[in-house]
């Protein structure tokens, strides 16, 4: 006898709140401060997957309970949607905090640490590459892909499109580029160790998801910085230097731009610039 099966009703709804909130995601664009780009076609093949069971769940409303059917089973499914509510409430601000995401920061400079590289198949002992050899092979494969008409300017304007292309030819060829200046946007980070008049301009940088973003930007070093409040968004322009400074008790020559104009800026509905 056919009756009204109220856990595969609760498991309809919690699917189709699944639905609907990754559809206004994908919908109104939002879906983008979660996942790279790239992959929101991957995300609309998901929701087509999800639809699918949402219709299959329909079936199953008007069915005789099942003796093992527990709410148990939907638990993992509620707390994905109570977690998405929760983001979605959330300010830009929340969201994006460097407070949040200070535990991954990226400042350009000549020596890079804190960079570590696993391979799966190699011994405890070969796991760890070499730090330095690493980053910088990285870098150096990057600024290869850069617009060589960006630098051949006396000033470089910083866009999200060359961002991290700029950034790694400056890491690795600041000297070229000594005395010129510099236009980006971006927002104020800060550590415990900066000096009163010292801040990153900082961009958040996204390979795959939300989860492996970072931190990354240009120390700027200059009297109007004192000014600024932690996560404002400013325009920054300066003329580009090489100064020795010290990274985790190491003294290492990082690019520093002496801060000649900056200028606040609304909070970008973007604040990612991607891989």
């Amino acid at each position: 006898m056919r009756r009204f099966n109220q856990v595969e009703w609760i498991g309809f709804i919690l699917l189709s709140g699944l639905a609907l909130y990754l559809t206004y995601l994908l919908r109104e664009g939002e879906i983008i401060s979660f996942i790279h780009p790239k992959r929101i076609p991957l995300m609309w093949a998901t929701l087509a997957g999800i639809m699918t069971l949402v219709a299959y769940q329909s079936t199953k409303i008007f069915t005789i309970p099942s003796r093992k059917a527990s709410l148990k089973s939907y638990f993992s499914l509620g707390f994905i949607l109570l977690c998405g509510g929760i983001t979605l409430t959330a300010g830009e601000t929340d969201r994006f905090s460097s407070v949040q995401t200070s535990k991954n920061i990226s400042i350009a400079s000549q020596m890079q640490k804190n960079y570590e590289v696993i391979d799966s198949t190699a011994t405890q002992s070969e796991k760890v590459l070499d730090v330095e050899r690493y980053a910088h092979d990285w870098a150096q494969a990057q600024a290869r892909q850069a617009d060589e008409a960006v630098f051949s300017s006396d000033t470089i304007t910083v866009t999200g499109d060359n961002y991290i292309k700029v950034l790694s030819e400056i890491e690795n060829n600041s000297e070229r580029h000594i005395g010129k200046k510099m236009i980006l946007e971006g927002f104020i980070y800060r550590e415990p160790g900066f000096a009163p008049d010292e801040f990153v301009i900082a961009r958040m940088y996204m390979i795959c998801c939300a989860a492996d973003a970072q931190i990354t930007g240009l120390m700027c070093k200059g009297s109007k910085s004192t000014s600024l409040a932690d996560d404002q968004w400013v325009r920054v322009e300066g003329i580009l230097e090489v100064q020795a400074y010290k990274i985790d008790g190491e003294e290492s020559l990082i690019p520093i731009i002496k801060i000649s104009e900056v200028l606040p800026l609304a909070t970008p509905e973007n604040q990612y610039i991607y891989y």
